[in-house]
């Protein structure tokens, strides 16, 4: 067994003002977008923060990770740092070194056996290749679990589902941090989408997009002329009008705190130092209250909203009538413009006159499915364009060709940006590129591309 390891801070989890150590996970590639967004919120000041693969390294006391939890746009989970082992697998011998290792920690001590928990192993660079992640989370599981039925004499349950302990061991190289998912779900949910509807875009991925895009929204109109289900539409509304992504989920929990809690909320709030923690508790509470209070609507932005397929532009309306119902004004007509339009047809609206220029948009099909769990919803005359035929190719080399082609004629001294996982389309688009920007949807590797349109 290895005897080089580290907590962190783990004796200090009760201390209100004591430094933790969090890893903050988002998409690949916006690491550095992430770290923007926290140097914005005023969460990384003198001390540097290290920057990891989808990722970024957070040293700060639990009212910086409450805040982030409640306040990125872009991040995808928040996890505290339990302890760092050194640890060096090996298909031989990996079952008794690793369940040491976790018993080393008293995890009676962190939550109680009447938790549900889930124990996930994700493996990163520099391992056994033969290694299996699931086999790695079974022998971590047991020894979760053996520690409370020795000292406890009850095992608290698993639920691989919705755990109210999620639990995260990542290798890489000869380490393993070992961490719990005190997030919950994950941030990119705003609790907008009514329906069980797969958006083809990740809303954490399109508010670093936004970010990407530097839209100065107090100057600027916004046009998404490929709006689909409405997520960059509605990221670019959040973002104008300065209401945290976490505000519906927020209004929800203030209003059944006095009813019983709401399951998976948040899982931090199953931890033992937070239930047994009054202050934590008051303080996280003042937060929430603080969410629902800070935003202010902006009559001055101007987003426009267009899809050439019906059935996207009625789910588009329904997200934006329940954010309307949330936050109890009018949007539509008013901040925000929805119609039916072809994208490589579609004519400069009519914009306020301190907005004379500003961002057009596009995700256009890439040709390919994204998966279970990004599938797209094309349909109509999107559904015709993405079939994954050798004629349907030809449609899109034509959709991307026209696309660049109306930006050029009608939307002079704008900034258009194209969001494509299909690296050989973007060759079709006649314009020339100031910028690409590499990022991933999911598994795909895409662009992000910047035309200055003149």
């Amino acid at each position: 067994m290895q005897n080089n390891y580290s907590y962190y801070n783990l004796n200090d989890l009760n201390n209100d003002n004591a430094e933790k150590n969090f890893f903050i996970s988002c998409n690949r590639k916006c690491e550095e977008v992430l770290i923007k967004e926290l140097k914005a919120l005023g969460f990384i000041n003198q001390n540097p923060d290290e920057k990891a693969f989808a990722g970024v390294h957070f040293t700060g006391n639990m009212e910086d990770a409450f805040k982030i939890i409640l306040n990125s746009r872009v991040a995808s989970r928040v996890y505290l740092k339990l302890a760092n082992f050194e640890i060096k697998l090996k298909k031989d011998q990996e079952k008794e070194l690793l369940y040491q290792t976790v018993r080393q920690i008293n995890w009676c001590e962190i939550f109680s056996a009447k938790e549900s928990i889930k124990v996930s192993c994700i493996l990163g660079r520099g391992l056994d290749k033969r290694l299996n992640s699931h086999y790695l989370s079974q022998i971590a599981k047991d020894a979760v679990v053996d520690t409370f039925r020795d000292n406890v004499g009850q095992r608290p349950n698993v639920n691989t589902a919705f755990p109210d302990i999620p639990i995260v061991l990542y290798f890489e190289n000869n380490n393993v941090d070992i961490l719990i998912d005190i997030s919950g779900e994950p941030l990119g949910n705003r609790h907008y989408r009514q329906n069980d509807f797969a958006a083809p875009l990740r809303e954490n991925l399109a508010a670093s997009i936004l970010y990407l895009s530097e839209w100065n929204y107090q100057n600027e109109c916004f046009i998404d002329c490929m709006c689909g289900s409405g997520t960059m539409t509605i990221e670019a509304l959040l973002m104008g009008l300065n209401i945290p992504p976490s505000f519906i989920k927020v209004k929800r929990a203030l209003i059944n705190d006095s009813a019983e809690r709401l399951k998976h909320r948040w899982t931090i709030e199953n931890l033992k130092f937070f239930k047994e923690n009054a202050k934590f508790r008051m303080k996280f509470k003042e937060l929430l209250k603080s969410v629902r209070e800070q935003y202010k609507l902006n009559n001055k932005i101007s987003i426009f909203a267009s899809d050439i397929s019906a059935k996207s532009l009625t789910t588009t309306k329904t997200h934006i009538s329940f954010i309307e119902r949330e936050l109890s004004v009018k949007l539509a007509n008013d901040v925000i413009f929805i119609k039916k339009a072809d994208a490589t047809t579609l004519k400069l609206p009519s914009l306020n006159k301190n907005q004379n220029k500003g961002i057009i948009f596009a995700n256009p099909p890439y040709g390919k499915r994204l998966g279970a769990e990004l599938e797209t919803d094309y349909t109509d005359e999107r559904d015709k364009r993405d079939n994954n035929t050798d004629d349907n190719d030809d449609q899109l080399a034509k959709l991307y060709h026209d696309l660049g082609e109306n930006f050029k004629q009608n939307f002079k001294d704008f900034r258009a940006y194209i969001f494509t996982g299909n690296l050989e389309l973007r060759k079709k688009i006649s314009l020339q590129t100031s910028s690409r920007i590499e990022l991933f949807n999911g598994d795909i590797e895409c662009r992000l591309l910047r035309y200055n349109l003149y």
